[in-house]
């Protein structure tokens, strides 16, 4: 007679293989950081114009984001999307904390942002901060921004910028990058697994 034990041992491995990878590791979609290493440390103002850091947020998982408010698509769709997500996942879904880092700081005030960040739910926060502060974590991130030409003299509507998500840890390491255009299934994975290492 065949133990119900070993016959669905081979199918306990798998699943836990397909969540953890070998070896115990985390697996995501997205493009998972070697070593998880430490996310880089910011202090920036928030969008109620109180100071924020990324360790008062310890103990939660984060995604952080580079944006701006004027972004005429990726942003708001990238947050959009974050935002239901999150939603889909109910009470779980709430520990998990949205960053939206400017990288247009002339235009993005705390009032700004406060009013942008208001459409996408209260799991959102928008910081912004003195431009060369930003420049240097973004480089601390590997992320970029390039002021593009506006309409008259001294505008930048258009800003490039890098459009991933930083999937950070509760204990404040870099996991994965999520591609923000990716399925939503796959985007929730990343996040399930975020919120159970």
């Amino acid at each position: 007679m065949i133990q119900p034990t070993r016959l669905f041992a081979p199918f306990l491995a798998t699943a836990l293989l397909s969540s953890c990878g070998q070896f115990g590791e985390p697996r995501f979609h997205g493009t998972a950081y070697p070593d998880a290493p430490p996310a880089a440390s910011f202090t920036l103002t928030d969008h109620n114009g109180q100071s924020r850091s990324l360790a008062d947020l310890r103990g939660q998982p984060v995604l952080l984001f580079f944006g701006f408010t004027h972004c005429p698509d990726v942003c708001p769709l990238t947050l959009a999307r974050l935002s239901r997500v999150l939603q889909s996942m109910g009470s779980r879904g709430e520990q998990v904390r949205v960053l939206l880092v400017s990288v247009d700081p002339e235009r993005d005030t705390p009032p700004v942002l406060a009013r942008y960040v208001s459409q996408f739910g209260p799991q959102v926060t928008g910081l912004t901060g003195e431009a060369d502060v930003l420049r240097q974590m973004r480089t601390q991130y590997g992320a970029y921004a390039e002021h593009g030409g506006g309409h008259g003299a001294g505008e930048h509507t258009d800003v490039m910028h890098t459009n991933a998500v930083y999937g950070i840890d509760r204990a404040g390491r870099l996991r994965v990058l999520i591609a923000p255009d990716g399925p939503e299934e796959q985007m929730r994975d990343d996040i399930r697994t975020l919120l159970r290492i």
